[in-house]
Parts: structure tokens; sequence; C-alpha cells
């Protein structure tokens, strides 16, 4: 769930969900899917990733929510029977 909520960088236990809650976490419950998790609107990734900087997927501030999903997915993916 991209720009789940946003928080300010002065602000950091602050978050607003300004495009609304749990929409694709819901969204996917009723179509029986997993939910892999959310992604923050955060300024400093998306300026980053605008400009191909991925390295910004794996600091200290962001990266845990791409572990997260990523163990989501890949846990997933075991459960498919072959």
């Amino acid at each position: 769930e991209n720009m789940a909520w946003f928080t300010p960088e002065e602000l950091p236990e602050n978050k607003y969900s300004i495009f609304g809650r749990d929409g694709v976490k819901n969204l996917a419950e009723g179509l029986n899917l997993p939910f892999l998790g959310p992604i923050p609107l955060l300024q400093g990734l998306r300026e980053s990733c605008d400009v191909g900087n991925i390295s910004s997927l794996h600091n200290e501030h962001t990266g845990k929510y791409f572990d997260e999903i990523t163990a989501n997915l890949m846990n997933g993916l075991s459960l498919i029977k072959k």
C-alpha cells in the first residue's frame, strides 16, 4: 500500500492518513489475497526514487518497510503448491 500515511520529518511520531486508511489491506482481504504491507509517503524516499537512486530503499528509515514486504512476499510464495 503505497503512500499509506505521511509522517513529517519534524514530527516523526505523527502519522497522517491523507489518502484514507487501510484501502489496499481491505481490498486484499475482500479478494482473499495477502496484504504485503504499507509504505509511507516519505519525502526523502520520493526524491531519491524520482532520480533512480534506489539505495534509499535500504536505509534505516525506509528499509524496514521494504524488508517486511519482501518477507511477506517470500512467505506467500513458499505457500504455493507446485
